[in-house]
């Protein structure tokens, strides 16, 4: 969704399978206490809506210094691995969507609090707001960030462009690359998408990764589900869960668990494996794909596409529902600025914009209809540091998320040039009128990322950024002709492999603990 939806909209599971567990005393001064640092990622208005929070919650409560300090998309990632990794890391509340397990025992664990009487409705936390839609992550066995909006993962197009070259939305892979054929023949580029490592890692490119890799793993939710007798294990659901791939719902953490070590065992002993005839199958799929209508060697050096779908230069991108507002939004300022001076020419093309779902692959290892990166968006992690400071942080999360400080958040976003990012989880929260009917026509098909197995589809498990690195070398070898399809298997499997070890650290869990993967790991 902006890249994080991963960023969303990343690798979320990786994103949200694969994440931290209960925190640790932390060595921070207490003196730092009455200063909550924000360090989320920036964007059209975002700054502008946190500190409407921050005016509102320090008018409560005098004492408490709220600093907002956000952080570009680009080398998000890299920065707060480095804040993670600190003895004395700046920010509180983080987007922790690309952290994955990489953030175990560095992050708070909502769970805790989340029973506890909220100030600012006079009522348990969880009632303030759609807790239960928060995607949990097993290796915490909790909930280590709190989303409060709710999208989904759509490619946007150009309805002006597939009238006049006489196509229509696809609904198989299939028919999608015949749309970009008959609009490669056209002289138009059919698709907008970041070739950088961003667009890989954690962009749409990515997330094709993901939500393809999902049709060709889906049965192996029976392999790493808990098993009578693990730690895990939940009899009332899980002694009654059975697999369905015609359901895209079946695997929500609700019905059935997650262990995290028979996860790991099955990557180690090659069960669920990196070069599997179905993984091959999508990535050659993807390459009838990119970069031939993606730009050509233009598509590597793409990082930010949606300049080009507004100025009409591509029919489609890959982005969070959102997007459609946000083009409505540039527009309308566009045109302010044309009619306050004639002489000025717009930069964006008018022209309605469409939407549809991930056309499904179809083939002798695809096992159910795609699904797509569909998720609650924000992320909002606390970065642990001692008990006395987390407590005042958690009161300021209490705060934002209230119908009081959410609706400060959503006016001077809008107010700003911000758009909201879906539907709101937010008791008391209503999305305005305009931005309904634009995501009216959205049709949820499921969401992959809460399915452990498309975590190896971007490198090793738990998002080993040297993995991801690697991973995008050979990948863009295998998409320039310089490689097979074979010798890209087996690169993927070694690489999976030869970072193994790091996949298990990242997730608090030693090769000892897969010898025995009914217990709950020790990490020893």
């Amino acid at each position: 969704m902006r890249k994080h939806l991963c960023l969303f909209l990343a690798g979320l599971l990786s994103l949200s399978v694969l994440a931290g567990c209960a925190g640790n005393s932390g060595t921070n001064e207490e003196k730092d206490s009455n200063r909550i640092v924000i360090s989320t990622i920036t964007g059209t208005g975002i700054s502008q809506a946190f500190e409407a929070v921050k005016q509102g919650y320090e008018t409560i409560n005098p004492d408490i210094e709220v600093v907002v300090e956000l952080k570009p998309a680009n080398g998000y990632s890299q920065w707060l691995a480095g804040e993670m990794g600190s003895d004395a890391p700046v920010p509180d509340i983080v987007d922790v969507s690309t952290m994955a397990a990489s953030s175990r025992g560095k992050t708070v664990n909502y769970d805790e609090y989340i029973d506890e009487i909220s100030p600012y409705s006079n009522k348990p936390w969880r009632e303030q707001f759609n807790y239960d839609a928060q995607i949990p992550n097993p290796f915490a066995e909790g909930t280590d960030s709190l989303s409060f909006e709710r999208t989904q993962v759509v490619w946007i197009y150009n309805k002006t462009i597939f009238e006049e070259n006489n196509v229509q939305p696809p609904k198989t892979w299939d028919e999608l690359l015949k749309v970009c054929e008959t609009l490669q023949n056209n002289g138009v580029q059919p698709l907008g998408i970041s070739g950088t490592f961003d667009g890989f890692y954690a962009g749409a490119t990515g997330h094709l990764f993901q939500i393809y890799n999902d049709q060709v793993t889906r049965d192996m939710i029976n392999v790493v589900r808990a098993q009578e007798g693990d730690y895990c294990y939940d009899p009332e659901k899980d002694g009654v869960w059975e697999y369905d791939p015609t359901d895209p719902y079946n695997d929500d953490a609700g019905k059935v668990t997650v262990n995290p070590v028979r996860l790991m065992k099955a990557i180690q002993e090659g069960v669920y494996a990196a070069d599997s005839p179905g993984t091959k199958y999508v990535t050659e799929q993807l390459h009838r794909l990119l970069p031939y209508y993606a730009g050509g060697d233009k598509y590597y050096g793409t990082d930010y596409p949606h300049s080009q779908f507004y100025r009409g230069d591509v029919a489609m991108i890959i982005e969070g529902a959102y997007a459609v507002p946000r083009y409505y939004a540039e527009l309308e300022k566009e045109e302010q600025k044309a009619e306050e001076n004639p002489n000025y020419t717009p930069n964006i093309m008018k022209f309605e914009v469409g939407t549809f779902n991930m056309p499904s692959m179809e083939g002798e290892y695809i096992l159910a209809p795609a699904r797509t990166i569909e998720v609650p968006v924000g992320f909002y992690g606390i970065i642990e540091k001692n008990k006395t400071h987390t407590d005042k942080v958690i009161d300021f999360m209490m705060y934002f998320s209230s119908a009081e400080g959410f609706k400060l958040y959503q006016d001077a976003l809008i107010a700003n040039g911000g758009v909201p990012t879906g539907s709101v989880l937010i008791d008391g929260v209503e999305l305005p009128e305009k931005y309904e009917q634009m995501y009216a026509d959205l049709v949820p098909v499921g969401n992959c990322q809460k399915s452990p197995c498309q975590t190896i589809a971007r490198g090793a498990a738990n998002d080993v950024q040297a993995s991801v690195r690697e991973w995008y070398t050979y990948t863009q070898e295998y998409f320039n002709g310089q490689i097979t399809i074979d010798e890209w298997a087996e690169k993927h499997k070694q690489n999976v492999n030869k970072y193994f070890d790091d996949s298990l650290r990242a997730a608090g869990i030693s090769r000892n603990d897969l010898l025995y993967p009914q217990n709950r790991p020790s990490g020893n």
